[in-house]
């Protein structure tokens, strides 16, 4: 049995499709299982919660032997580290109780340290939790995703504009999260690693959001960082 959590969202319902063909039984946490299709459910164990309800989580981790865990995004918490802690020991009391052998687990990069930097202080906080149980670890990095563009299409269609907090001229190695899934897919599917570790999801080419500007050229917007 594989459990995927987020199965609703831009990496894991990829995830689910690719999975689909092993005929693994698969099993899936979901706030709202109405946003499965009537195919997705037919091929699914749906257990209805949040990850952050260890009744939930220990329900839909019982009799599992491999987990796809992610943090999923919220913009509700007060304060990163504490909403991360709270479902990363949610989900390791669980993986214990219920005996998981494998993790596969979504990061990020800029870790090993650990100041106050957002998300990626708090990634780096759930990574150790993990990585100090018994179960097997693999945990994918990525830099962004290029879907991340997408979240400007709002104020594209409003105003022309483009809005980051990220300078323009940091270069990182984009993924698409279709790409993801795949590496995903390939180590859930594989039986032979066991062990901890690390793997890079990283795309063939540098690039940074002034990618942005070629689109300035044919497009009339304006850029804003903040």
């Amino acid at each position: 049995m594989i459990v995927v959590t987020t199965p609703t969202g831009h990496i894991g319902s990829q995830l689910l499709k690719k999975l689909f063909a092993s005929g693994r039984p698969l099993r899936v946490i979901a706030r709202d299982p109405g946003k499965f299709s009537p195919a997705t459910r037919e091929k699914v164990e749906v257990v209805q919660g949040s990850l952050g309800d260890a009744e939930v989580v220990t329900k839909a981790y019982s009799n599992a032997s491999d987990l796809f865990f992610v943090i999923p995004p919220s913009m509700d918490y007060v304060d990163v580290d504490s909403y991360y802690l709270r479902l990363v020991e949610v989900t390791c009391e669980a993986i214990r109780t219920c005996g998981i052998k494998r993790v596969v687990h979504v990061s990020g990069t800029g870790l090993g340290f650990e100041p106050k930097a957002g998300p990626v202080s708090a990634s780096y906080l759930v990574e150790k939790k993990l990585l100090s149980l018994d179960a097997s670890v693999r945990v994918l990095h990525c830099g962004t995703f290029m879907e991340n563009l997408l979240h400007s299409v709002p104020s594209l269609k409003a105003v022309g504009k483009f809005s980051t907090s990220v300078p323009f001229d940091v270069r990182m190695p984009w993924v698409a999260t279709c790409d993801f899934a795949a590496a995903a897919a390939k180590l859930l599917l594989d039986p032979s690693w066991s062990g901890n570790g690390a793997v890079g999801v990283l795309g063939p080419e540098y690039l940074s959001y002034g990618v942005r500007s070629n689109m300035k050229r044919f497009l009339r917007m304006r850029f804003w960082i903040g």
